[in-house]
């Protein structure tokens, strides 16, 4: 999955967030199907996990150089992986699930 701070922002400012199968497992509501639904609703999310190096990937970078079309998807190659809690912001309040 990959985040982004604003809807406005493009996808080349996103940040990749791994969820383990071991973790999703027994966290039942950390699912695509929710994860989808917060994000059409625009509502905020928080993610926690552990900052992760992922050099294998260096073609993904974002190349400033090259016009829009030929840029790639990620500022970074750092990651939140695994992924360790969920926060949704529903009614004013930070909700974990």
């Amino acid at each position: 999955m990959t985040f982004i701070a604003s809807p406005a922002d493009d996808f080349a400012k996103a940040v990749v967030v791994e969820i383990c199968p071991r973790l999703r497992s027994i966290h039942p509501t950390w699912n695509i199907a929710n994860l989808r639904m917060y994000a059409k609703a625009r509502t905020q999310v928080r993610m926690y996990g552990w900052l992760m190096f992922d050099g294998e990937h260096p073609e993904l970078v974002v190349d400033p150089t090259k016009p829009d079309k030929d840029r790639v998807r990620r500022a970074t190659l750092w990651e939140i992986h695994p992924n360790t809690r969920i926060e949704v912001k529903i009614g004013g309040k930070w909700l974990t699930l």
